[in-house]
């Protein structure tokens, strides 16, 4: 298990870092002080921070299980520990602010459940997902906290939160577990939406905006929706393939869209 460094144009391995743990999620990557840095977790084996130009080990962190990748600000850093099956009973869900330099410890708080994929900032707070995904669970949402370690806002909806979320102006967007998407703002504790497309497969993937300015979002049968991001309404479905899942996020262009199946199939969709 690791990380890879390959050459575009030769499509080469050039250096690989390994690990002790899987690298399931995506890279960070900061500049501070001339120096570069690129953070990644890697599940049961911490944290680690790189120098992308090297490949080696700047520091590695370790205080629970990490599926997430990092939020970065300025010089430092924000990232959150989920529980597995296996620690069950050993161990509780975490929200970690460490020194991008040198990986010390600035606190820790103590989340209600775990923290799958990375925080987002949203007027000042560190929000963090939350929802199980290894056990059964009808409890998912955020917990925001400032920059100081206090709790500011927290929203807790009946399903895990999944995929990536995105902070536009004092919201954030998100879909949950089997499919809704909700546009929830922090500061004044309110959905200002959320959609009835709640699908009976989980949904790993996550909104796109498009180029006209809607957004776009795919569960993971396959089944996907075109939506205006003010309302939340749905003017546009759309249906990949019968028996093919969708787990990564669609790649806009220009002109529309590429959407990837599971099993091998690529789509291209036109606006």
């Amino acid at each position: 298990m690791g990380i890879y460094k390959f050459e575009p144009k030769t499509k080469k391995v050039i250096a690989r870092f390994s690990t002790q743990g899987h690298t399931e999620s995506r890279v960070v990557a900061t500049t501070l002080d001339g120096e570069d840095y690129l953070f990644f977790s890697a599940g049961g084996d911490g944290l680690y921070a790189i120098n992308p130009n090297t490949m080696e080990k700047r520091w590695r962190y370790f205080n629970g299980h990490m599926d997430s990748y990092p939020l970065v600000q300025g010089d430092e850093l924000y990232i959150g520990t989920g529980v597995p099956e296996e620690d069950i009973g050993k161990r509780r869900p975490l929200a970690i602010k460490l020194d991008v330099k040198t990986g010390s410890e600035l606190w820790v708080k103590e989340l209600p459940i775990s923290s799958w994929f990375g925080p987002n900032l949203v007027n000042d707070s560190i929000c963090f997902p939350l929802g199980e995904i290894h056990v059964k669970s009808s409890l998912g949402g955020f917990q925001c906290l400032s920059s100081q370690g206090e709790r500011v806002a927290n929203l807790f909806i009946d399903k895990s939160v999944m995929g990536r979320q995105k902070t536009l102006r004092n919201s954030i967007l998100f879909n949950d577990f089997k499919g809704t998407l909700y546009l929830w703002n922090p500061k004044n504790h309110e959905v200002t939406w959320r959609t009835d497309n709640t699908s009976p497969h989980y949904s790993f993937s996550s909104s796109q905006k498009l180029p006209n300015g809607d957004y776009l979002f795919f569960n993971r049968t396959g089944e996907g929706v075109i939506y205006d991001l003010e309302s939340g309404r749905v003017s546009k479905k759309i249906k990949f393939n019968e028996k093919e899942s969708i787990f990564a996020d669609p790649l806009i262009h220009k002109n529309g869209f590429l959407v990837f199946g599971a099993d091998g199939t690529i789509k291209n969709y036109k606006l």
